[in-house]
């Protein structure tokens, strides 16, 4: 049994007070470094201050590419998660036989980015395929799915070779109209219009002196064309295309301003027309769905609508044009979005969910969702639906949906330039001097991949060949290059 003095006692209460406080604070700074540490942050920089590190994922296509930053070389390769403290840093993506990849990174502490998009390009693309082609100016059409192109030459034939460009050693599908459905006449064709959802069916349209006829023509049975403008009574000033991108379901624009809809397997007609207005343009965007413009308050101004469940609402108002409104939809990530350009419009509208604000709006005005401040004169969605894209040929703005941020830069080609989707994040351009270039979305490593290009660029749904008119002093060819497998 342990006997102790009053002092000693005081002593021994002291040592276990000051012992649970050391526990204490000792419990306290390990919990603060455990939940510092999981919020990313790193207790002793080398400068001595708390920094948080942020987690940026590096992916690339192909995979197994070295990862530098800041010029330094990181141990694992793509796709890797790297922590790194809050900070900008260089980013560069390496692998023998590709183009180096370089990026600039802002990244905070706390968050998570991701360099999902990054493509590497072989260093020197092979060639696949030289397909000598008669002189001339080609037109072109590619299917929804990627794969197959239809191309003719404007030069008052009526044949058209279809490519398979998955395959681009494949002889070429041929089509032509025959004599018992073009008379005495000659027809050349005049422009495709539209690819089928199927990818089997495509519209084109030819001419003879003034007079149109509009062929249907099936991929899978190049003798099975059908004349629509026989078989349904079109006049010279209708426009048709695919409703609901269904082979079968037939759009008609009268000049009269009333839009209706024929079957094209028993050539039927509805009696009703799809809207009771009367319409100027017209553009279906996917599900039954449609904007279009009619007249507006005024003679100088058209009112905008969109059709959706059956009911039309106008959601803008604005002045007329003699330059065509540009439209497009898409949907990503469960929304719905309708870019606006072209006309009398100085910038170019991206509306989010507009079915769903027009209900609600106040005095029939929908606000844009984003305003990208440049004149578009052409404009379009990324093949995921993530970045809209408008130019003007001379500079390209870009607003990434996914990110919310925007872009605008001054187009990489010798202005002005052809320009548009090369494939899910990066874009082409085609300048004066014919070079082919492509960059991604937000116009940093641009590439020059090829020289004597005429024309846009046609790139596979794999995202393996890209396919052009090549055009040398003395012949004209559709050539296929390899995007994909390194050089050797």
């Amino acid at each position: 049994m342990e006997f102790l003095s009053p002092q000693q006692k005081k002593q021994k209460t002291r040592r276990l007070f000051l012992g649970y406080g050391l526990l204490s604070v000792l419990v306290v700074l390990a919990s603060y470094i455990l939940i510092s540490t999981a919020l990313g942050y790193e207790l002793f920089s080398s400068n001595g201050q708390v920094v948080q590190n942020g987690l940026l994922f590096v992916n690339s296509r192909p995979n197994g590419a070295d990862i530098y930053v800041n010029g330094s070389k990181e141990a694992s390769g793509t796709n890797a998660k790297l922590a790194l403290p809050e900070g900008v840093y260089e980013i560069s993506l390496r692998k023998d036989g590709y183009k180096e990849w370089r990026s600039s990174v802002d990244l905070m502490g706390g968050t998570v980015e991701f360099l999902s998009f990054p493509r590497l390009l072989p260093s020197d693309p092979k060639q696949l395929a030289d397909i000598p082609y008669q002189n001339g100016t080609v037109t072109a059409l590619q299917s929804r799915d990627k794969r197959w192109l239809a191309l003719s030459l404007l030069d008052g034939s009526n044949n058209i070779d279809l490519y398979d460009l998955d395959n681009p050693n494949t002889p070429a599908i041929k089509f032509s109209l025959p004599v018992s459905l073009t008379g005495d006449k000659t027809y050349r064709l005049s422009k495709y219009l539209e690819w089928a959802g199927d990818n089997k069916h495509f519209l084109a349209r030819f001419e003879s002196d003034g007079s149109p006829l509009i062929v249907l023509f099936n991929r899978e049975d190049p003798v099975d064309l059908d004349n629509l403008t026989s078989t349904l009574g079109l006049q010279p000033t209708d426009e048709i295309g695919f409703w609901d991108a269904k082979w079968d379901q037939i759009y008609i624009h009268h000049q009269a301003g009333i839009v209706q809809l024929a079957n094209a397997k028993d050539h039927s007609l509805e009696a009703a027309p799809i809207t009771s207005d009367s319409v100027l343009e017209f553009l279906p965007i996917g599900g039954k769905r449609a904007v279009y413009s009619v007249a507006g308050p005024s003679d100088k101004e058209v009112n905008l609508k969109i059709l959706a469940e059956e009911k039309s609402y106008i959601f803008m108002t604005i002045d007329k044009s003699d330059k065509p409104l540009i439209m497009h939809a898409a949907g990503f990530n469960r929304n719905d979005y309708i870019a606006l350009g072209g006309g009398s419009l100085e910038k170019t509208m991206l509306f989010k969910n507009l079915r769903v604000q027009v209900k609600t709006a106040e005095n029939n005005h929908v606000a844009p969702y984003v305003l990208l401040p440049i004149q578009a004169s052409d404009l379009d969605f990324s093949r995921t639906n993530r970045f809209i894209f408008a130019t003007d040929g001379l500079q390209n703005s870009v607003y990434d949906i996914e990110q919310k941020e925007y872009f605008k830069y001054d187009v990489p080609a010798k202005n002005p330039a052809l320009s548009g989707w090369f494939d899910d994040a990066r874009l082409y351009s085609v300048g004066f001097d014919k070079t082919l270039s492509i960059y991604d979305f937000n116009g940093d490593n641009v590439y020059k991949i090829s020289e004597s290009v005429n024309g846009v660029p046609y790139v596979n749904g794999g995202v393996t060949h890209a396919t052009f008119d090549f055009q040398s002093t003395s012949s004209q060819s559709l050539r296929t290059i390899d995007i994909e497998t390194a050089t050797n």
